[in-house]
């Protein structure tokens, strides 16, 4: 299972790791982080969990879900305002955004790590409060996303990597990494799932410079760097 806004880079390194290992056949299913881990919470099948966010990851870690040994800090992200390619609208802060008179997308704070950051950022920001009677909240980063894509919101925030997934929104303004928790995407292997070698095999294989790259290319960093 895995955070909605890896599905891009996991799509490619699913043909890319299938295409070298014939005999294994991965199955992804994408969500919110914090749908993802209600589902592994209920029982549903999971061997390998990448969380866009460390209190999905933290909350599994102890119920003693997941083996704190058993998790890597691997990815991170940036996060930024995103507005439809055609719109002609000056944001050049966070702040600006309390200036629309329409509609700004973010992510259900509470089961969405993207609606998470964002939340904290307009907190920072000072207009959270200000904004409540204008704010959409999508399921996930990739609905946010499609609210800005289709006009249906005048901005939303993102993550840099799902802005630059689509030629149909575009950077409006970058906003500061200072203004929210780090953008963290942990991944942990579920205890009582199939810990197989070759689950193993796939975990470790993600930590490599070949899947690595795979992410770099979408605009996600090493998590060793920030």
């Amino acid at each position: 299972m895995a955070a909605a806004s890896l599905s891009q880079g996991m799509k490619q390194a699913e043909r890319l790791y299938e295409a070298k290992h014939p005999d294994v056949d991965l199955v992804f299913s994408y969500g919110s982080s914090g749908q993802l881990q209600r589902q592994i919470e209920q029982g549903a099948p999971c061997d390998l969990f990448v969380s866009a966010g460390q209190k999905e990851m933290q909350a599994l870690v102890r119920q003693g879900r997941i083996d704190p040994d058993d998790v890597e800090q691997w990815l991170r992200n940036d996060l930024v305002v995103v507005i439809p390619k055609d719109h002609k609208i000056d944001i050049n802060s966070i702040r600006s955004l309390a200036l629309l008179s329409g509609k700004v997308a973010v992510g259900q704070p509470e089961t969405v790590p993207a609606g998470t950051y964002a939340r904290q950022s307009l907190q920072h920001f000072g207009v959270w409060k200000q904004m409540q009677d204008r704010l959409i909240f999508g399921k996930d980063a990739r609905q946010v996303l499609a609210y800005v894509e289709t006009g249906n919101v005048q901005a939303g925030l993102v993550y840099l990597t799902d802005a630059r997934s689509t030629s149909r929104v575009r950077i409006a303004t970058h906003i500061p990494s200072n203004s929210h928790q780090p953008i963290i995407y942990p991944m942990g292997l579920i205890k009582n799932g199939d810990q197989s070698e070759q689950v193993r095999s796939f975990y470790r294989w993600l930590q490599g410079e070949q899947a690595k790259a795979i992410f770099l290319r979408e605009g996600f960093k090493g998590a060793a760097n920030h």
